[in-house]
Order: C-alpha cells, then structure tokens, then sequence
C-alpha cells in the first residue's frame, strides 16, 4: 500500500514538472523581470504589494503579467 502511495506521488509529481515546463519562460527573460520587480517601489521582501504574489515565483509564468505593466 505505502509503494502504491508513492509511485502516486511521484507519477503526480512528474505531471506536475511538465505543466511547469510549460508555462515557464526562459530564465533570461525571468532574470529580466524580476530586475524590474526589484527596482519597483511595490516590491517589498519580495512581495508585490499591488497584487500579493510572491515575484520570484511569479516572474517565471509566460502568461503572466506585472499588475502595473512595467514587463
């Protein structure tokens, strides 16, 4: 049963990093992104205070966008 659990875990697990690599730019324009977030006056440990999401994370998502357009 515990086997069972976790080659479920890890079948999900890899799913998981697929849809990842999907969405995901490519690391020089999140570098690129994420230098704006951190030159912005709504930037606070790295928090955005405009939308609340967590910048290092959200620079990597292609459909994403800055909620005060700046990239």
């Amino acid at each position: 049963m515990l086997q069972n659990l976790k080659l479920k875990l890890a079948e999900q697990a890899k799913k998981a990093k697929n849809i990842i690599e999907l969405v995901k730019v490519d690391e020089d324009v999140r570098n690129e992104r994420f230098e704006i977030c951190k030159s912005c006056e709504s930037l606070k440990f790295d928090f955005c205070k405009k939308c609340g999401c967590y910048m290092p994370a959200k620079t990597w998502l292609s459909d994403i966008k800055c909620p005060i357009e700046k990239w």
